[in-house]
């Protein structure tokens, strides 16, 4: 998506101030169409009476040309487009944001997919990073867990919450820092 920029003086500049407001508005709907089409404020005749604000546009452009905000080009007009983004710039935004939503995308289908190779924010990477591995391991016969399959030490948790309580990996024991 493509914005259309004015500074906070816009309105306050001799040259915009002494447009009539058909002519005003016209060169708003330029601008944004410009900006929409990643024309770089060209205006093709074409689409001049696509943005028209009424009949009397012929005399909103001249006011326009005699204010400098407009100028004659090759098959249309050219709007001034000095505050506005390139297209060429609109473009390689909108390629690196398609790149990047179609990493996260392909980094969630793994994610679901229970590979966390690819993962920047599940426990399992948080897991990883500290040594602790993303299987947990088995349990230890030193204690016994809640689900009665074994005994477990607590010996790998996950990191504490604001209470100071974490939770076994082994076996999913709520522990606390103490008792660790």
């Amino acid at each position: 998506m493509t914005w259309t920029r004015l500074s906070d003086d816009f309105t306050d500049r001799v040259d915009v101030m002494n447009l009539s407001d058909a002519a005003f508005r016209l060169h708003m709907h330029a601008l944004v169409w410009s900006n929409r089409s990643l024309s770089d404020g060209l205006i093709p005749m074409k689409a001049l009476h696509r943005i028209a604000v009424d009949d009397s546009t012929a005399t909103h452009v001249e006011a326009l040309c005699t204010a400098g905000l407009w100028q004659a080009a090759d098959g249309g007009y050219q709007v001034e487009w000095k505050d506005q983004e390139p297209a060429e710039r609109v473009k390689i935004r909108r390629g690196g944001n398609a790149d990047r939503q179609r990493a996260y995308r392909d980094r969630m289908a793994r994610h679901e997919a229970g590979d966390h190779s690819t993962c920047t924010s599940c426990n399992a990477l948080r897991d990883t990073k500290r040594g602790r591995g993303v299987t947990p391991p088995l349990p230890n016969p030193s204690r016994p867990s809640r689900s009665g399959t074994g005994v477990c030490k607590h010996v790998m948790k996950t990191a504490p919450d604001r209470n100071g309580r974490s939770e076994c990996v082994a076996c999913g024991d709520a522990i606390s820092e103490r008792a660790a």
